[in-house]
């Protein structure tokens, strides 16, 4: 709402859409897929992106939002809140893709409602969004014909 009022904004969106999603799949499920993959991977995510170069004791605030919004690690959490699901499953199931369709289909609809806004080429959309949700958003964003998309790390100096 500060931002809104600082840039003076006439009105303001909510675009969330609200879904069930298991989080906890995970460790619920006895999974017969590949449960090697995923517990070595939440051990210690940042392993597997050692370009982030993450040491979360160090980082201010602002440190915190410019790495969160580089492509790298937007990659990194459509991988941990999503993909990362595939490996999870019973014998013939796909309870963890199924949760992970759930997360695209939520985000799907996010942009969907995005597509709602009566918005014309001179307007300029800022969107406030958590990290998933944002990774999600650029994906479908820099692919759609409406829409430009602009640095945001252009905007944290």
């Amino acid at each position: 709402m500060q931002v809104a009022k600082l840039s003076k904004v006439d009105k303001i969106y909510a675009i969330d859409h609200e879904m069930e999603y298991n989080y906890n799949i995970v460790r619920e499920l006895d999974n017969k897929i590949d449960g090697k993959t995923i517990q070595d991977f939440y051990s210690n995510p940042f392993k597997y992106f050692p370009e982030l170069k993450v040491d979360e004791s160090k980082l201010t605030f602002f440190d915190r939002m410019r790495i969160g919004n580089t492509n790298d690690f937007l990659d990194f959490l459509i991988l941990t809140n999503a993909d990362l699901l595939t490996h999870v499953g019973s014998e013939k199931g796909f309870e963890g893709a199924d949760e992970a369709a759930k997360f695209y289909k939520r985000n799907l609809r996010i942009f969907a409602n995005l597509h709602r806004i009566p918005a014309t080429k001179e307007d300029r959309i800022f969107i406030l969004s958590g990290g998933s949700h944002t990774a999600f958003l650029r994906e479908f964003m820099k692919r759609s014909p409406k829409y430009q998309m602009v640095n945001t790390l252009d905007y944290l100096n």
